[in-house]
């Protein structure tokens, strides 16, 4: 073989290389820069529907704090049912809001009677709003009126001395949740639960799971 043959061999086999050198880096930067791209549109787009939740729950905290105040500065006595209604009119979402008191008594606002023997004061509700002294929502569990699983949002009312009266709950129903994560929109393949802070699903946009 010729010395300019060689060279035109070896060269070219240079080249080659080189080429698929380039090719090679130009691929992995742009692999790179796509997925950081992905990766940063869905941290955003996470971010963003987890505000969204965080904003539906906030709503139904302000409903029931609302309404354990409003107790508070309006009866000292028996709670009247007009005092619980208001979420009727306000948001529908919530199944039902009612007051148990340290008595025992339990009054709705949808107007459901609890069976003779029940006892709002042995409800996990109840007890964990005590506890807690502040606003909380509950692991999901049977409603004792529609036997559906339900989510609750609790707080304690008091005196205006700041005596403990009973807690003010209120039901969401597992099924109202799943409807607020469906609404959630993802692109692709993501897609959107609601996990409790020791990692329970509470809903999913997934039914089987």
């Amino acid at each position: 073989m010729k010395i300019r043959t060689k060279l035109v061999v070896v060269f070219s086999l240079v080249a080659v290389v080189v080429l698929l050198a380039v090719s090679m880096s130009g691929y992995f930067y742009a692999k790179a820069y796509f997925q950081n791209s992905i990766e940063q549109q869905l941290l955003l787009n996470g971010e963003a529907n987890a505000n969204r939740l965080e904003g539906w729950l906030d709503a139904k905290k302000r409903v029931v704090q609302l309404t354990a105040s409003t107790i508070q500065t309006a009866s000292e006595g028996s709670v009247p049912v007009s005092l619980l209604q208001g979420y009727q009119s306000t948001d529908k979402e919530f199944n039902d809001i009612y007051a148990g008191a340290t008595t025992g008594a339990l009054v709705s606002g949808s107007g459901w009677t609890p069976p003779s023997g029940f006892d709002p004061r042995t409800r996990p509700w109840y007890q964990d709003a005590l506890r807690a002294k502040a606003l909380v929502f509950s692991e999901p569990y049977i409603d004792a009126d529609t036997k559906q699983l339900v989510v609750s949002l609790s707080v304690p009312y008091t005196t205006s001395s700041g005596i403990v009266r009973g807690v003010v709950g209120s039901d969401i129903l597992l099924t109202t949740l799943e409807a607020v994560i469906k609404d959630i929109k993802v692109e692709g393949l993501q897609y959107a639960f609601l996990l409790d802070n020791k990692g329970l699903i509470l809903a999913h946009s997934r039914e089987d799971l």
